[in-house]
């Protein structure tokens, strides 16, 4: 059975609470034992992580630039021996010293997925490939993947998705459809599954799910009211169908947030005018808000503090839209000041309560 990587106050949690069901009797000593062999310390990111990946990025651009400031001296053939040469020399490096020297091993898969993007570019500029530049951040963004599997890097996988987000809106204003996320999408879900349920990574692809819904949106010339409706859909069900066993505490938050914002988005009567057939744009736009309101206000109610400030956000919205334009600026800002510290105190008093049921459990 493979052992569970947990951070080390993780680990010296579960360490105490199986030592204390040892003393009480639950458990005798070689069922401790056998329990704490279940779970390994990951590598945390610390600072001498910090330091050797700030160094390989450095290292990285250090060579990039030496062999851009000559890459017009140097015939195809050789521009192209350089990038894939020096790219498979890294990778190996960083395979064998990735057991016994891990902060090493990794900071030069990092300079290997900086050559293998580098050389996207300067070879496809070398043999004139042409194309939109942005297919080249989706191809450096599916290269990278491999790497972060083999091995198992998180930080590299974030990566990607960072790439795959440069890619979608650098879309804008080309013919270019992202049929390909279709497919990219369930392989990031799967794959940070594989990679431990990372919540970082996790909430990264629901990002990345919601950007290529806007963009495809675009694309398809959908009018902006369908595109705010489709991404709050997105939202509710990130929300009310996530996986018990798959983070579903960043599932909510993603949910939440997206609805919020889609939300928001949606309580504008300008949205609404796109729409010949609404008659009467205004008051629903104004439905709308007050439908939000309540729904966060409900799930305030069950302890939500992130629907809290979504609540603050609609109403400091409203504020904003309706009295900016006729209220004295001193009370005008003088009341959105006492609602900010209104609501910072009620997300405080919120936030005690949860600490406490937490202590009493």
């Amino acid at each position: 059975m493979d052992k569970r990587h947990l951070n080390k106050k993780e680990y010296d949690l579960i360490e105490k609470e199986v030592g204390y069901y040892a003393e009480n009797g639950i458990i005798n000593n070689a069922q401790r034992e056998e329990i704490i062999s279940l779970y390994s310390i990951g590598r945390d990111l610390n600072f001498v992580r910090i330091l050797v990946t700030v160094g390989s990025i450095l290292i990285g651009l250090g060579f990039l630039s030496f062999v851009a400031s000559n890459w017009k001296r140097l015939d195809e053939f050789m521009k192209f021996a350089i990038m894939f040469g020096a790219f498979m020399a890294s990778m190996g490096a960083a395979y064998k010293l990735e057991e016994n020297h891990f902060r090493i091993g990794r900071s030069i898969i990092y300079i290997s997925a900086l050559v293998y993007g580098a050389g996207i570019f300067l070879v496809g500029q070398t043999f004139n490939l042409g194309g939109h530049f942005t297919s080249a951040f989706l191809m450096w963004g599916i290269g990278i993947l491999p790497m972060a599997v083999l091995f198992s890097d998180k930080l590299l996988f974030i990566f990607s998705h960072i790439l795959f987000i440069v890619y979608l809106n650098g879309l804008y204003g080309y013919y270019t459809f992202p049929y390909l996320m279709v497919l990219i999408l369930p392989l990031l879900y799967y794959l940070d599954r594989y990679l431990g349920n990372s919540k970082i990574g996790t909430f990264f692809t629901n990002v990345l799910l919601i950007n290529s819904i806007i963009t495809m949106g675009y694309k398809f010339n959908f009018e902006g009211v369908y595109t705010g409706i489709l991404v709050f859909a997105a939202g509710a069900a990130m929300y009310l169908f996530c996986k018990r066993d798959y983070n579903p505490g960043v599932f909510r938050v993603s949910g939440l947030i997206t609805m919020g914002l889609s939300g928001i988005f949606l309580t504008y009567k300008e949205v609404w005018q796109e729409l010949s057939y609404v008659g009467r744009p205004e008051e629903l736009a104004i439905a709308i808000g007050i439908m939000l309101i309540l729904a966060f206000l409900w799930l305030t109610s069950k302890g939500n503090i992130t629907a809290l400030v979504f609540v603050c956000l609609i109403i400091l919205r409203y504020y904003f839209d309706a009295l900016y334009d006729f209220m004295p600026k001193s009370l005008f800002f003088t009341g959105g000041g006492l609602i900010l510290i209104g609501f910072g105190y009620y997300f405080e008093r919120m936030r005690r309560r949860d600490a406490e049921n937490g202590q009493n459990e």
